[in-house]
Parts: structure tokens; sequence; C-alpha cells
């Protein structure tokens, strides 16, 4: 399976993104600037729809039907990762049991399963991009691509409720991801247009945020998610991040995984000490961040030298 570099570079920058929105978060320090870095939730949808599109649309016909499998398969195997790291989350005693039932009892499981709010449980973005998966293969149908692409739009506009529209963003993900291999030729030529106006990029974004309440509608946010990934498109062109950084763009669901789990304990660790909250934040940021590093690289060495470590992985994120 041929890989993208952009798409890559995309979510390696995405991977770094959301070691800052959650250093923060795990703080609960800075409203305002987890409020702009929120984007990076629906980001993460639209990208896994882009690698969807990217990868599963290029097979022959013969292989469809393995594809829709793999990608359902995909989908139950996130579920339960989602349920197994909350699981240890409650045993942690970073969220309440009691509450989560509470809030269920209250507004009903349906409701609970089409928000399920991050005060209650962690990890919503792998719940989304699970159900997702395992709707994704509508478009491997004959139409599917446009069949899809028209569904997503309409469930991005009428954004029912936070499931509804990542369904959405996933699917309008899969057509983009399509394009991307079917022009590969006029990619670099759009690429460079992206490097050059990609500044002018993050002016659209800050008068967004300027205009109100109103951004926040469904057709509006995917606008903003598109902004904001040629506007990440073009700072990581002139980046120059070190190549051990690439590993983000390679593990980008266990980069996700292990660095909540890990600024979890280390968030609880850190506040025994009472320092300011930006001394707080720059710490947990900067373990984090190596932290991350350190395992991933680790883990892609264990599979290169242990076969049993590569089927491990493979089985469980495959």
């Amino acid at each position: 399976m041929v890989r993208s570099k952009e798409l890559d570079n995309i979510k390696t920058a995405l991977v770094i993104i959301m070691l800052l929105y959650h250093s923060a978060s795990c703080l609960n320090i800075w409203p305002q600037y987890l409020e702009v870095l929120y984007f990076i939730h629906y980001a993460f949808i639209l990208m896994t729809g882009a690698v969807v599109g990217f990868h599963y649309l290029q097979i022959t016909d013969e292989s469809i039907k393995k594809s829709k499998y793999r990608l359902i398969q995909r989908g139950i195997k996130l579920l339960c990762i989602f349920i197994l790291c909350n699981s240890l989350f409650y045993l942690m005693k970073v969220y309440s049991l009691t509450t989560l039932m509470e809030y269920i009892q209250e507004v009903g499981i349906v409701q609970f399963l089409c928000n399920p709010k991050g005060r209650l449980c962690a990890f919503e973005i792998l719940y989304y991009i699970a159900i997702f998966l395992i709707i994704s293969p509508i478009c491997l149908m004959k139409h599917g691509t446009e069949i899809g692409g028209i569904l997503g739009c309409v469930l991005i506009l009428l954004r029912w409720n936070p499931l509804v529209f990542c369904i959405g963003l996933g699917l309008l993900g899969i057509c983009l991801g399509n394009v991307l291999y079917k022009t590969t030729i006029h990619w670099q030529v759009f690429l460079k247009a992206i490097i050059q106006w990609g500044w002018t990029d993050g002016l659209l974004l800050f008068i967004l945020h300027m205009l109100g309440p109103w951004h926040q509608q469904g057709g509006v946010v995917f606008i903003e998610i598109l902004l904001w990934l040629v506007f990440i498109m073009s700072i990581m062109h002139y980046a120059f991040l070190p190549k051990t950084f690439d590993i983000f763009g390679k593990y980008t669901l266990l980069a996700y995984i292990f660095q909540v789990l890990f600024l979890a304990i280390l968030a609880i660790i850190i506040r025994r000490f009472h320092f300011p909250p930006s001394i707080n934040y720059f710490i947990l940021l900067v373990l984090a961040t190596g932290g991350t590093l350190i395992f991933l690289h680790a883990v892609n060495r264990l599979r290169k030298k242990f076969p049993v470590c590569d089927g491990i992985y493979k089985f469980i994120f495959s």
C-alpha cells in the first residue's frame, strides 16, 4: 500500500497540535485557547476519510468485499479500544462511572451515543472514527463516492448532533482522498499554491473566529477545517521539523491513545507541585511530546526486530 507523504505530513502536524490542545485541557486552563484548537477533533475525522479515499477506493472488483470487511473490522476494533481505554480511566478515577450512569438515565442512551460528552468519557475521536469506518463501505459501492459526497454534505449542513456531523466529515474526507489519488500530476501545482497562499489563510481563520457564534454552523465549520489544513500544510513546508517527528504521521492513532493516557497520569502528578499554569503547561507539553516520540520509536523498532510484535500491532490497529 503506497503512502502519501502529504497526508503523513498533515497527520504529523495534527498530532503536534493535539499535544498542544490536550496539555492545556488536562489542566483545565485557557478555555479560549482550547476553543481555537478544538478544530483538531474534526480534522482527524476528515483526515481519516481522506486516508480511506486514498487507499481503499483504488482497488479491483475482486477485493471490494475484502476491503469492506476490513473497514468494518477496523471500526469494531476502535470501538473496543474506546471502551477499554475509558474503562481504564474510570479505574483511575479520572472520570466518574456514577456520573456517567446518571447522565445516561437522564438523557437516554441514544442521545449519549450521538454525543458522548468530554466530561463523561475520553477518546471521543476514537468513537466517532469507529462509527464512521463501519459506515464507510457504502463508498465502495457503484457510484459510492458520489453518493457518499452528497450524503456527507447533507449531514454536515444539517448537523443534527456531533456523531452525524463527524460521519458527514468522514464521507467528504473520502472524496478528498480519492481526488488526491487521481490528481497526482496536478497535486504538486496545487501544493505550491497552498504554500504560497497559506499565510493569507491564517487571516481568514482569525476573521471567522471574530464573527461570533454563527461560525460554528456545520457548513462553516467544514470550511474552517479546510482552511486550517491549508494553513498547516503551509507551516509544515517552512517548519523543517526533525525527521524524528515523522513517526507521528505513521502512528497517528497510537500517538493519540498514548498521549491522552500519558498526559492524564502526568497531570495528576504535576498538580501536586502547585506551579503556575504556564509552567505546568510547558512541563506537560515537553514531557508528553518527548514521551510520545520515545514510545512510538520504540514500537517501530520492536515491529522491525520482532515479527511477533509486528503481528500484535497489525491485529490491534490494522
